[in-house]
Protein backbone atom coordinates (compact mmCIF):
# COMPACT_ATOMS: atom_id res chain seq x y z
CA UNK A 1 0.00 0.00 0.00
CA UNK A 2 1.56 3.33 -1.07
CA UNK A 3 0.48 5.20 2.07
CA UNK A 4 -1.23 4.67 5.39
CA UNK A 5 -4.08 6.74 6.80
CA UNK A 6 -3.86 6.74 10.59
CA UNK A 7 -6.82 8.34 12.40
CA UNK A 8 -6.06 10.54 15.36
CA UNK A 9 -6.85 8.90 18.68
CA UNK A 10 -9.53 11.47 19.53
CA UNK A 11 -11.97 13.39 17.41
CA UNK A 12 -11.41 14.05 13.74
CA UNK A 13 -8.33 14.30 11.53
CA UNK A 14 -5.80 11.70 10.37
CA UNK A 15 -2.12 11.33 9.50
CA UNK A 16 -1.13 10.29 5.98
CA UNK A 17 2.16 8.42 6.19
CA UNK A 18 4.26 7.51 3.16
CA UNK A 19 7.89 7.01 2.20
CA UNK A 20 7.14 7.71 -1.45
CA UNK A 21 5.43 11.03 -2.11
CA UNK A 22 4.99 10.23 -5.81
CA UNK A 23 2.71 7.34 -4.86
CA UNK A 24 0.16 9.87 -3.56
CA UNK A 25 -0.53 10.89 -7.15
CA UNK A 26 -1.12 7.43 -8.57
CA UNK A 27 -4.55 6.94 -10.13
CA UNK A 28 -5.44 4.12 -7.74
CA UNK A 29 -4.76 6.31 -4.70
CA UNK A 30 -6.74 9.40 -5.70
CA UNK A 31 -10.13 8.06 -4.66
CA UNK A 32 -8.69 6.83 -1.38
CA UNK A 33 -7.32 10.28 -0.54
CA UNK A 34 -10.61 11.88 -1.53
CA UNK A 35 -12.52 9.51 0.71
CA UNK A 36 -10.09 10.08 3.58
CA UNK A 37 -10.53 13.86 3.41
CA UNK A 38 -14.32 13.51 3.38
CA UNK A 39 -14.19 11.10 6.31
CA UNK A 40 -11.61 12.75 8.56
CA UNK A 41 -11.87 16.44 7.61
CA UNK A 42 -8.16 17.14 8.05
CA UNK A 43 -5.27 15.15 6.57
CA UNK A 44 -1.79 15.77 7.95
CA UNK A 45 1.20 14.83 5.78
CA UNK A 46 4.09 15.15 8.26
CA UNK A 47 7.46 16.05 6.78
CA UNK A 48 6.26 15.67 3.20
CA UNK A 49 8.67 18.36 1.95
CA UNK A 50 6.46 19.07 -1.07
CA UNK A 51 7.55 21.43 -3.80
CA UNK A 52 5.06 23.60 -5.70
CA UNK A 53 4.47 20.94 -8.36
CA UNK A 54 3.56 18.23 -5.87
CA UNK A 55 1.50 20.69 -3.85
CA UNK A 56 -0.61 21.70 -6.86
CA UNK A 57 -0.97 18.09 -8.00
CA UNK A 58 -2.28 17.07 -4.58
CA UNK A 59 -4.77 19.94 -4.60
CA UNK A 60 -5.98 18.76 -8.00
CA UNK A 61 -7.06 15.46 -6.45
CA UNK A 62 -9.74 17.29 -4.48
CA UNK A 63 -11.06 19.70 -7.11
CA UNK A 64 -10.27 22.40 -9.64
CA UNK A 65 -7.23 24.32 -8.43
CA UNK A 66 -7.87 28.03 -7.96
CA UNK A 67 -5.52 30.51 -9.59
CA UNK A 68 -4.22 33.67 -7.93
CA UNK A 69 -3.39 35.86 -10.90
CA UNK A 70 -1.21 33.51 -12.94
CA UNK A 71 -0.20 31.39 -9.95
CA UNK A 72 -1.78 28.39 -8.25
CA UNK A 73 0.29 28.64 -5.06
CA UNK A 74 -0.12 31.56 -2.67
CA UNK A 75 2.38 32.71 -0.06
CA UNK A 76 1.42 33.78 3.45
CA UNK A 77 4.48 34.99 5.35
CA UNK A 78 5.31 37.59 7.97
CA UNK A 79 8.51 38.74 6.25
CA UNK A 80 9.37 40.03 2.80
CA UNK A 81 11.44 38.42 0.06
CA UNK A 82 14.59 39.94 1.56
CA UNK A 83 13.89 38.35 4.94
CA UNK A 84 12.87 41.52 6.79
CA UNK A 85 10.00 40.96 9.24
CA UNK A 86 6.95 43.14 8.71
CA UNK A 87 6.61 45.97 11.22
CA UNK A 88 3.94 45.07 13.81
CA UNK A 89 1.91 48.17 12.93
CA UNK A 90 2.17 47.67 9.15
CA UNK A 91 -0.86 46.91 6.98
CA UNK A 92 0.64 43.56 5.97
CA UNK A 93 1.11 42.46 9.59
CA UNK A 94 -2.41 43.56 10.54
CA UNK A 95 -3.92 41.66 7.62
CA UNK A 96 -2.01 38.50 8.52
CA UNK A 97 -3.38 38.67 12.08
CA UNK A 98 -6.89 38.22 10.68
CA UNK A 99 -5.91 34.57 10.39
CA UNK A 100 -5.86 34.47 14.20
CA UNK A 101 -9.68 34.65 14.07
CA UNK A 102 -11.80 31.53 13.69
CA UNK A 103 -12.92 31.30 10.07
CA UNK A 104 -13.70 29.12 7.06
CA UNK A 105 -12.18 30.19 3.77
CA UNK A 106 -14.04 31.85 0.92
CA UNK A 107 -17.56 31.68 2.37
CA UNK A 108 -18.23 35.15 0.96
CA UNK A 109 -18.03 33.81 -2.61
CA UNK A 110 -20.76 32.06 -4.59
CA UNK A 111 -18.57 29.08 -5.47
CA UNK A 112 -17.46 27.14 -2.45
CA UNK A 113 -14.05 25.73 -1.56
CA UNK A 114 -13.70 21.97 -1.20
CA UNK A 115 -10.23 21.90 0.29
CA UNK A 116 -7.29 24.06 1.28
CA UNK A 117 -3.78 22.60 1.29
CA UNK A 118 -1.17 24.45 3.33
CA UNK A 119 2.51 23.65 3.80
CA UNK A 120 5.15 25.05 6.10
CA UNK A 121 8.03 26.35 4.00
CA UNK A 122 9.76 28.07 6.91
CA UNK A 123 8.53 27.98 10.48
CA UNK A 124 10.23 28.53 13.81
CA UNK A 125 9.37 26.67 17.00
CA UNK A 126 6.28 28.09 18.71
CA UNK A 127 5.34 29.99 15.59
CA UNK A 128 1.69 29.99 14.63
CA UNK A 129 0.27 26.53 15.19
CA UNK A 130 -3.12 25.90 13.54
CA UNK A 131 -6.25 24.85 15.41
CA UNK A 132 -9.19 23.12 13.71
CA UNK A 133 -12.85 22.84 14.71
CA UNK A 134 -15.29 20.08 13.70
CA UNK A 135 -18.45 21.83 12.49
CA UNK A 136 -20.34 18.58 11.84
CA UNK A 137 -19.85 17.43 15.43
CA UNK A 138 -20.84 20.91 16.61
CA UNK A 139 -24.12 20.74 14.70
CA UNK A 140 -24.91 17.32 16.20
CA UNK A 141 -24.24 18.72 19.68
CA UNK A 142 -26.80 21.51 19.38
CA UNK A 143 -30.10 21.10 21.24
CA UNK A 144 -32.82 19.71 19.01
CA UNK A 145 -34.89 22.89 19.18
CA UNK A 146 -31.91 24.98 18.03
CA UNK A 147 -31.12 22.57 15.19
CA UNK A 148 -34.75 22.82 14.04
CA UNK A 149 -34.63 26.61 14.29
CA UNK A 150 -31.56 27.05 12.10
CA UNK A 151 -31.73 24.26 9.54
CA UNK A 152 -33.66 26.34 6.98
CA UNK A 153 -31.89 29.67 7.55
CA UNK A 154 -29.74 31.44 4.97
CA UNK A 155 -26.93 33.85 5.82
CA UNK A 156 -25.31 36.82 4.10
CA UNK A 157 -21.55 36.24 4.13
CA UNK A 158 -19.68 39.43 3.33
CA UNK A 159 -16.05 40.47 2.98
CA UNK A 160 -17.19 44.03 3.63
CA UNK A 161 -18.57 42.95 7.02
CA UNK A 162 -15.16 41.64 8.01
CA UNK A 163 -13.43 44.82 6.79
CA UNK A 164 -15.73 47.04 8.83
CA UNK A 165 -15.31 45.01 12.00
CA UNK A 166 -11.58 44.28 12.01
CA UNK A 167 -8.34 46.15 12.57
CA UNK A 168 -7.44 46.41 8.90
CA UNK A 169 -6.56 49.24 6.51
CA UNK A 170 -9.59 51.36 5.66
CA UNK A 171 -11.15 51.18 2.19
CA UNK A 172 -13.38 53.62 0.39
CA UNK A 173 -17.12 53.17 0.03
CA UNK A 174 -16.62 52.47 -3.67
CA UNK A 175 -14.02 49.80 -2.93
CA UNK A 176 -16.30 48.22 -0.32
CA UNK A 177 -19.16 48.02 -2.83
CA UNK A 178 -17.01 45.78 -5.04
CA UNK A 179 -16.03 43.35 -2.29
CA UNK A 180 -17.51 39.85 -2.65
CA UNK A 181 -20.61 38.71 -0.80
CA UNK A 182 -22.82 35.63 -1.09
CA UNK A 183 -25.87 34.01 0.44
CA UNK A 184 -25.59 30.41 1.59
CA UNK A 185 -27.52 28.02 3.76
CA UNK A 186 -26.32 28.12 7.36
CA UNK A 187 -26.65 24.34 7.59
CA UNK A 188 -25.22 22.29 4.74
CA UNK A 189 -25.59 18.59 3.99
CA UNK A 190 -22.37 16.70 3.28
CA UNK A 191 -22.01 13.93 0.71
CA UNK A 192 -22.34 11.23 3.38
CA UNK A 193 -25.59 12.72 4.71
CA UNK A 194 -24.16 14.43 7.77
CA UNK A 195 -25.06 18.05 8.36
CA UNK A 196 -22.59 20.77 9.19
CA UNK A 197 -22.60 24.41 10.14
CA UNK A 198 -21.33 26.88 7.55
CA UNK A 199 -19.62 28.96 10.20
CA UNK A 200 -17.12 31.76 9.66
CA UNK A 201 -17.90 34.49 12.21
CA UNK A 202 -15.86 37.41 10.81
CA UNK A 203 -17.75 37.22 7.50
CA UNK A 204 -21.28 36.49 8.77
CA UNK A 205 -23.25 39.70 8.37
CA UNK A 206 -26.81 38.61 9.10
CA UNK A 207 -29.43 35.91 8.78
CA UNK A 208 -31.69 36.70 5.83
CA UNK A 209 -34.88 38.24 7.24
CA UNK A 210 -33.39 38.87 10.70
CA UNK A 211 -32.03 41.99 12.33
CA UNK A 212 -28.33 42.51 13.00
CA UNK A 213 -28.41 42.06 16.78
CA UNK A 214 -30.48 38.86 16.63
CA UNK A 215 -28.26 37.48 13.88
CA UNK A 216 -25.01 38.21 15.70
CA UNK A 217 -26.34 36.68 18.93
CA UNK A 218 -27.03 33.45 17.04
CA UNK A 219 -23.61 33.45 15.38
CA UNK A 220 -21.89 33.92 18.75
CA UNK A 221 -23.95 31.10 20.26
CA UNK A 222 -23.00 28.72 17.46
CA UNK A 223 -19.33 29.72 17.61
CA UNK A 224 -19.25 29.08 21.36
CA UNK A 225 -20.43 25.53 20.74
CA UNK A 226 -18.18 24.89 17.74
CA UNK A 227 -15.02 25.96 19.60
CA UNK A 228 -15.57 23.79 22.66
CA UNK A 229 -12.33 21.92 23.45
CA UNK A 230 -13.83 18.52 22.60
CA UNK A 231 -14.41 19.66 18.98
CA UNK A 232 -10.87 20.97 18.44
CA UNK A 233 -7.39 19.80 17.74
CA UNK A 234 -4.13 21.67 17.34
CA UNK A 235 -1.40 20.96 14.83
CA UNK A 236 2.10 21.94 15.87
CA UNK A 237 3.85 22.71 12.63
CA UNK A 238 7.28 21.55 11.58
CA UNK A 239 9.01 22.64 8.39
CA UNK A 240 7.92 20.41 5.51
CA UNK A 241 4.52 19.48 6.93
CA UNK A 242 1.53 19.75 4.59
CA UNK A 243 -2.10 19.76 5.72
CA UNK A 244 -5.26 19.39 3.63
CA UNK A 245 -8.58 20.29 5.21
CA UNK A 246 -12.15 19.93 4.02
CA UNK A 247 -13.41 23.50 4.09
CA UNK A 248 -17.04 22.35 4.10
CA UNK A 249 -17.07 21.03 7.66
CA UNK A 250 -14.03 22.47 9.39
CA UNK A 251 -13.14 25.89 10.71
CA UNK A 252 -9.61 26.94 11.61
CA UNK A 253 -7.42 29.67 13.01
CA UNK A 254 -3.72 30.44 13.48
CA UNK A 255 -2.85 30.57 17.16
CA UNK A 256 -1.32 33.95 18.08
CA UNK A 257 2.47 34.04 18.16
CA UNK A 258 5.30 36.57 18.38
CA UNK A 259 5.18 37.84 14.81
CA UNK A 260 7.75 40.50 15.69
CA UNK A 261 10.51 37.94 16.16
CA UNK A 262 9.52 34.54 14.75
CA UNK A 263 9.44 33.80 11.03
CA UNK A 264 6.47 31.97 9.51
CA UNK A 265 6.33 31.30 5.76
CA UNK A 266 3.40 29.19 4.54
CA UNK A 267 2.45 28.19 1.00
CA UNK A 268 -1.08 27.24 0.02
CA UNK A 269 -3.31 25.88 -2.73
CA UNK A 270 -7.10 25.88 -2.98
CA UNK A 271 -9.34 23.21 -4.55
CA UNK A 272 -12.75 24.58 -5.53
CA UNK A 273 -15.95 22.68 -4.89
Amino acid sequence: MPFDVVPRSQGFGALVQTDDSASLLEERTRERLNDALSRFGVLIFPGLMADDALHVALAGIFGEVQTFGAKRIFRSANFDEDGALFRPDSDKARLLRLNWLWHSDGVYRERGIRAVLLRAETIETGCGDTEFADLAAAFDALPQDLRSRIETLSVEYSFEHMILGADVPSVSADERSRLPRARHALVQTLADGRRSLRLSPPYMERVIGWGCDESQALFHQLADVATRPDFLFRHRWAAGDLIAWDNRWTMHRVLPYDDRGLRRDMRGAVALA
